[in-house]
């Protein structure tokens, strides 16, 4: 799905099931922390910060392999986009909510795990 495609249907979720206070939500101390990690290029800060264990690839990474998504998936490229994208929030039928930012044609997706924001996966933004 391209960005303004996914943007359109994500305005029209929004004005279907109504207004959700991102304030509320906890979501914009978690960006801040994330974002800080993407730009300082921090691995050990970003890798608190995934939920785990993570799907990359064909492979299913634990906390000791993040460093292969790190290494392939947090590029310089990559970093410097999500440390200055603005995410956008997403509410499905079950009212469940989650982030999601767009960058280099990959949609990186936040969701909560056990009460706390986390990076959850990544699609490809076709």
């Amino acid at each position: 799905m391209s960005r303004l495609t996914f943007a359109a249907v994500a305005v029209c979720i929004a004005i279907a099931t109504g207004p959700v206070s991102a304030a509320d939500d906890g979501f914009p101390a978690f960006w801040k922390a994330f974002a800080a990690a993407m730009s300082a290029g921090d691995e050990k800060a970003a890798a608190e910060l995934v939920a785990f264990p993570l799907e990359y690839g064909e492979k299913t990474l634990d906390r000791a392999g993040f460093a292969t998504a790190w290494k392939g998936l947090f590029t310089a490229k990559n970093r410097k986009c999500l440390a200055k994208e603005k995410p956008l929030m997403d509410k499905d039928g079950d009212g469940k909510i989650s982030y999601m930012a767009f960058c280099n044609g990959i949609i990186f997706i936040f969701e909560k795990v056990d009460g706390a924001w986390k990076f959850r996966e990544t699609h490809p933004d076709d």
